[in-house]
């Protein structure tokens, strides 16, 4: 029972501990539950292959899995996490507590002896040595390249769990964001302590990733301060929350866990980390930083680019659209559905595909105008906004649309966009068979047009219309008629010519 007094955790307690760590966008590695070295024999093979090493979970993460397996190999494991831009975060490990700042007010761990300020950043420090006046070492600031064990592990000595501090746990409150002016009032606060020097760790930053990294970084939005930002964003709520913007990222196919932490470009498609998610003070909505341009891309813009299959900036029109139509797709808003025609089961592939974008460009037009009844419906548009049909897809399928009835025009824009609608179920009209399709061919003798070819330009004329409205020869090729000139004299050369060919059977 003496044993049982000294387990202060289970598998499944530090299961869903790392869990949760992940989700936060830490890298974690696995420790020894009986010194404090990492737990080799859990760990990658090194790119030479002759051992075990962390390093390459700072490139790729551990997921719940594989600390699941961690686990289960070793039920008493401990747990920790791989500082710098890794994981983003900075820790201050001290020796015995510090007077700390409450403007910067940040999550404090109760280790054996001492204490772990954690911090936030976005940029690579080297880690380095922290000093009081007489030149003793009294504690470290741990950045790149540097490990810490985290809660709720157990002291290999003591046998105590590592604890956050109540009020002052990573849940609690949010890591401040780590800055010489931070330090600054650290050390006027504790007056013992020698200057921390911040230094940048560029060369690890060039050697290793390759990119032009931000060193400006990005000043966050301020509601009191920035007044100047975008207003022409519907749900721009939606925008300004983490939770939202990582899933965005995570359907657009980024592996992302946090804001800040930087990942593989979707535009450039490069090998190397190259952009990050930022919340800019100039915008007050959550974008993309791309560290090659310097340019703050808007997550609609990426989710076009995503259903699209390219990436080309939004108007400020077509953002506000897409943005609403990627909260619909993500399941966090809905849009009313339009009372509509069912498509017959025969009807081409791109016409279904059309008009099932159309209804949903109507619907989500209807979030911010209920009373619309048309919408612009170009083939630019519309062929990134159904998943990037070719021009003959939409002709083929606007003809048919048009043709049988779904679609029709109700006018142009300002900038003389035509403007389509649907026609209301109760105008519809189903299409007659007037020619029954048993009925023999007609041939044409002696130059002439016989009673029953004069008897189809009715129908012929109906297309002819049809025709001169949607400017479309393909559909009347689809439909398989055959076009009279209004004159008689015309249609009689006509058949002629057709008769010097040897094409003597008219299709109707």
């Amino acid at each position: 029972m003496l044993g049982l007094s000294l387990v202060h955790h289970t598998p499944n307690q530090m299961l869903a501990a790392a869990d949760g760590y992940i989700r936060k966008g830490w890298a974690l590695i696995p420790f020894s539950p009986k010194s404090k070295d990492p737990f080799f024999e859990a760990l990658p093979l090194s790119e030479d292959g002759t051992g075990r090493t962390w390093k390459p979970l700072a490139k790729e993460p551990a997921t719940t899995e594989t600390v699941k397996g961690w686990l289960e190999q070793e039920p008493n494991i401990n747990l920790g996490v791989i500082c710098g831009q890794a994981s983003g975060i900075i820790i201050i490990d001290t020796d015995k507590p510090l007077k700390w700042p409450m403007q910067f007010l940040t999550p404090v761990v109760k280790t054996r002896r001492g204490f772990h300020y954690y911090l936030r950043t976005d940029r690579a420090y080297k880690s380095t040595v922290i000093q009081n006046r007489k030149g003793e070492h009294i504690g470290e600031l741990r950045a790149e390249g540097n490990v810490t064990i985290i809660p709720p592990s157990l002291h290999v000595e003591t046998r105590k769990p590592y604890e956050w501090i109540d009020g002052l746990s990573i849940d609690d409150i949010p890591m401040q964001p780590i800055s010489k002016d931070l330090l600054k009032a650290l050390v006027k606060l504790n007056p013992g302590l020698n200057d921390i020097a911040l230094i940048e760790d560029r060369k690890r930053i060039e050697a290793s990733k390759n990119i032009l990294s931000c060193f400006n970084g990005v000043s966050v939005f301020n509601s009191s301060r920035d007044t100047e930002v975008y207003k022409d964003i519907p749900y721009i709520e939606y925008l300004r929350d983490p939770r939202v913007a990582l899933t965005v990222m995570k359907e657009i196919g980024v592996e992302v866990y946090r804001i800040g932490q930087a990942f593989l470009c979707p535009i450039h498609k490069e090998n190397n980390p190259s952009a990050a998610l930022y919340l800019p003070h100039d915008q007050g909505f959550i974008t993309m930083h791309d560290f090659h341009t310097g340019e703050f891309i808007p997550l609609p813009d990426l989710y076009a680019a995503h259903i699209k299959g390219k990436y080309k900036p939004l108007g400020a029109g077509e953002r506000a659209l897409w943005w609403i139509r990627c909260l619909v797709d993500l399941g966090y808003i809905d849009y009313p559905r339009m009372l509509a025609r069912p498509l017959p089961d025969d009807a081409p592939e791109s016409a279904q595909i059309l008009y099932s974008g159309f209804l949903r460009l109507l619907g989500i037009r209807k979030l911010y105008d209920g009373s619309q009844e048309e919408a612009p419906f170009s083939w630019r548009f519309a062929a990134g906004w159904c998943g990037g049909l070719t021009n003959y897809k939409i002709k083929q399928g606007m003809a048919w649309l048009l043709g049988n009835g779904y679609l029709h025009k109700r006018g142009t824009t300002t900038s003389r966009t035509t403007l389509f609608g649907l026609i209301p179920v109760e105008e519809a009209e189903e299409p007659k068979n007037d020619i029954p399709k048993e009925e023999a061919p007609v041939k044409v003798q002696d130059g002439s047009i016989n009673e029953k070819t004069q008897a189809y330009k009715p129908r012929a004329n109906k297309y002819r219309r049809f025709w001169t409205a949607t400017g479309e020869r393909s559909a009347l090729k689809m439909a398989k008629v055959i076009l009279y000139p209004r004159s008689l004299k015309s249609a009689l050369k006509m058949d002629k010519r057709r008769a010097a060919n040897k094409l003597n059977t008219l299709r109707l």
